[in-house]
């Protein structure tokens, strides 16, 4: 909902709106259903109209919605207030659009002369709860929370200045409905007496939500602001919501569902609630039933996969050993066959008498192994090309290392 004091819509584009909307319930929900919503760093600003739409999406159970996480997302907004909601080209924004467009869908059945009792309860949410969690937000004992929300997204003074005239703007607001003159104590008791009020009201009519059996806009809308002020990350906050937790955890846990973040995770955060949210969407019975053989399916493909690779493991140390064991046997019979070919060698060229040159202690040199695989005598490899100088040189080199051995 949009803030109090900000330009009121005119006519036409109240009109625009609306048709806009009853144009998207005409149409089949798309698959490329996208909704919009701040970052984590940003979402103590918008986490209950976040939260309340995600709520109500889910109890719905659109067949299709992709959430994602964008700096921008109130810039997005025509209201200023997020959520996005994308329906191929259509554009819905904040949660009272995303509702309505529900309501028309007939996803939510609302009978007539309930429509105004859902209508206060919404706007005891948003003039109450809301205007509480935003009192409990920028108090002197939390406005750096608030602070550091604009600043770690936005680059300096750009961050100071849109939290300049956030704080400004939503001061006023709070004044206009007399609640930034409470003190901090005078707060937290009008929370608890309006969240015992509700929990009395849903008790009396023995159900789980508001009005009865059927679940509307007005439990999304309590659900939100619930979740958002008793999970906010603001230490002093934290010192006294312990009290009030046991008041709002059945608030919580019926109207968002058996499978909804409740409020025993009290460091769980408005961020966390959303991701949770974007886990649990419902589906069709066929998808869940799918989805479960899905998983045991993989479970125990996964429990296979792993005996085999462990089976391949151990197979493969094997036979890198038996690798290396004939690799050394291997490299042993070469080193044997080596000296047995060199001292074959040294042995025929010692009992040739016509190239043998014997040093002092009767061994043959390098040099003498080497000059005796060459031909020297040309008229032997007249075909081949001529290697005089070749064999100059070698001759040379021989005999110069004859004189320096002297």
């Amino acid at each position: 909902m949009a803030e109090t004091g900000d330009s009121i819509p005119s006519t036409a584009n109240i009109n625009t709106k609306n048709v806009n909307i009853e144009l998207a319930a005409r149409e089949p929900w798309p698959t490329n259903a996208n909704l919009y919503v701040p970052l984590k760093e940003q979402m103590i600003l918008w986490a209950p109209d976040c939260l309340s739409t995600l709520c109500l999406l889910r109890k719905v159970c659109v067949p299709a919605l992709h959430i994602e996480h964008v700096r921008n997302a109130a810039e997005m907004s025509n209201y200023g207030v997020p959520p996005v909601l994308t329906l191929n080209n259509r554009i819905l924004s904040e949660f009272d659009e995303i509702a309505n467009l529900i309501e028309l869908k007939g996803l939510v059945v609302v009978e007539p002369r309930g429509k105004s009792t859902v209508e206060s309860y919404s706007i005891l949410c948003t003039e109450v709860l809301g205007s509480l969690m935003k009192y409990f937000t920028l108090c002197e004992k939390a406005e750096s929370s608030v602070y550091q929300s604009f600043t770690s997204v936005y680059p300096w003074p750009l961050g100071l200045i849109l939290f300049l005239i956030y704080r400004n703007r939503t001061i006023n607001n709070l004044k206009v409905k007399e609640i930034w003159s409470l003190t901090y104590e005078q707060a937290l008791t009008k929370f608890e007496t309006t969240v015992k009020a509700l929990s009395n009201k849903i008790q009396e009519n023995h159900s789980n939500y508001v009005l009865g059996d059927n679940f509307t806009r007005a439990d999304a809308h309590l659900y939100g602001h619930l979740y958002s002020i008793l999970h906010m990350q603001i230490n002093p906050f934290n010192s006294n919501a312990n009290q009030l937790t046991n008041g709002a955890h059945s608030l919580t846990t019926n109207l968002g569902g058996t499978n909804s973040p409740t409020l025993s995770n009290r460091n769980a955060s408005p961020y966390e609630g959303l991701s949770q949210y974007h886990e649990q969407i419902n589906e069709p019975e066929k998808i869940q039933k799918w989805r479960e053989e899905f998983a045991v399916r993989i479970t125990k493909k996964d429990t296979e996969e792993e005996v085999k690779c462990k089976d391949m493991r151990e197979q493969a140390k094997k036979e890198l050993d038996d690798f290396h064991k004939q690799r050394v046997e291997q490299m042993d019979r070469t080193k044997g066959q080596n000296r047995v070919n060199n001292r074959t060698l040294e042995d025929d060229l010692s009992n040739n008498a016509n190239n043998s040159v014997a040093t002092s202690n009767e061994k043959l040199t390098d040099w003498d192994k080497i000059t005796s695989l060459c031909e020297f005598n040309p008229k032997n490899n007249r075909s081949q090309k001529d290697l005089t100088r070749y064999r100059s040189v070698l001759l040379q080199l021989k005999q110069q290392q004859q004189i320096a051995a002297k």
